[in-house]
């Protein structure tokens, strides 16, 4: 009979720290003075954590409606015995292998050029922008380490060491990008990432093609699943905390300099704004846990949001380029709609300008509409430069940041140099 038997799909874990993280926002939002600066922050806080949300949702929809037998953790939380951190936005079971999946939803295009950078495209307002993003692929494996760590723990050294060299056979990465207008453009991509990062809508076409030379039955898969479950922490960062702390400093101060420093800049406690992505990765930002302390790597032309402890804070990502005469935060635009989905690791995923957000991003985007440039030559970050000696002394321009190897120039339009 096990012939006629139905596909199931069994969600073991489906709740998201997110959609809690989100109400927490909009309570302590109507706590805060319309129009000031906290506000505007948290309101940006809450536009990222929405888009995240809406991406993780259209790729639990995508799972449910799969007709095939999975077993679905979503928002998994785990630390290793070295205190390493990963939140994860789906661990799925399939009778053959387990997939790591990490949730993107971007808004604009993703281009893998041959060196395995990933670069962002989007319009926005008539200006064309472009931006490096950390490694999602990178960021999704270090997740994996994590696992691997705390699968192998505590076991023999014989046990531990097939474990650890039949992982990659029978545990596999898969970045979605939960947007369905993004186009990912990866004819030039390394071998090593062919076929890890795709459309939502690719999903389960990808999970069916996915074998190995074992394939569990269903109890095999749900005890599995439930052991992973063991695993999950509930003691996750609080990063409302941060929020409230700036509140109370404020209300108890109103001139407090410092706390007017940190709303006003991009960063709160010393993190990369948008502390969504959750995870201490993801954290989308740090979010993305994808070390100990928990912190994004920094130096791309964007740090990506992290998930909050579960929210990818949707990638609804922050542009941050920074020149040598000045740093510029240009937030890509908007918050996706109300039935897209994104998670912590929180990020960038926007699809569409939202009401909630558009405004203080149409502002910013235009008033930086040269701010995030990509050298067309070698493909790193263009910085603001000024001219030493010569005929030109004083003069800005923009010049490659990988210089002297790389000594593409590219001067100001007329004009902007006077005075």
């Amino acid at each position: 009979m096990a012939l006629f038997e139905r596909p199931e799909v069994v969600i073991l874990k489906e709740s998201s720290d997110a959609k809690e993280y989100l109400e927490k926002l909009l309570d302590l939002q109507n706590e805060v003075q319309k129009d000031t600066p906290l506000y505007k922050k948290i309101e940006k806080e809450i536009a990222v954590v929405k888009a995240g949300i809406a991406g993780e949702d259209r790729i639990m929809f995508e799972l449910k409606n799969s007709g095939m037998n999975l077993v679905v953790l979503h928002d998994i939380c785990l630390v290793d015995p070295e205190g390493n951190t990963a939140q994860i936005d789906f661990i799925v079971l399939t009778p053959y292998v387990t997939v790591f999946i990490e949730c993107k939803n971007l808004y604009g295009d993703i281009e893998i050029n041959s060196r395995g950078d990933f670069i962002r495209t989007f319009s926005y307002n008539g200006h064309r922008f472009k931006e490096g993003i950390y490694n999602p692929v990178t960021q999704n494996e270090r997740h994996m380490l994590v696992y691997k760590n705390c699968r192998s723990a505590n076991k023999g050294k014989f046990v531990r060491w097939g474990f650890e060299f039949y992982f990659q056979r029978y545990n596999k990465s898969l970045v979605v990008l939960a947007n369905p207008k993004s186009l990912i453009n990866d004819r030039y991509a390394p071998r090593e990432l062919d076929g890890k990062v795709i459309r939502a809508d690719q999903l389960i076409n990808t999970l069916r093609q996915m074998k190995s030379d074992v394939k569990s039955k269903k109890k095999e898969l749900l005890d599995f699943g439930n052991s992973i479950l063991e695993m999950n922490r509930a003691d996750r960062t609080d990063y409302l905390a941060k929020f409230v702390e700036l509140k109370n400093a404020v209300e108890h101060d109103p001139t407090n300099q410092e706390a007017e420093e940190i709303i006003k800049s991009r960063s709160v406690d010393g993190e990369i704004e948008n502390t969504a992505e959750h995870n201490g990765s993801e954290s989308e930002v740090t979010g993305i846990e994808v070390s100990a302390n928990g912190k994004i790597p920094s130096g791309g032309i964007e740090n990506e949001v992290t998930k909050i402890d579960g929210a990818e804070t949707g990638e609804l990502k922050t542009v941050a380029a920074e020149t040598e005469s000045e740093e510029y935060d240009a937030t890509a635009c908007g918050a996706a709609e109300a039935d897209e989905h994104s998670n912590p690791d929180s990020g960038s995923n926007v699809l569409q300008p939202s009401s909630l957000e558009g405004n203080v991003l149409e502002r910013d985007i235009a008033k930086n509409a040269d701010a995030v440039r990509i050298c067309p030559r070698c493909g790193n970050r263009l910085v603001m430069r000024t001219a030493k000696r010569g005929s030109y002394q004083g003069n800005h321009f923009w010049g490659c940041s990988s210089y002297p190897k790389c000594r593409y120039i590219e001067n100001l339009p007329s004009g902007q140099n006077e005075g």
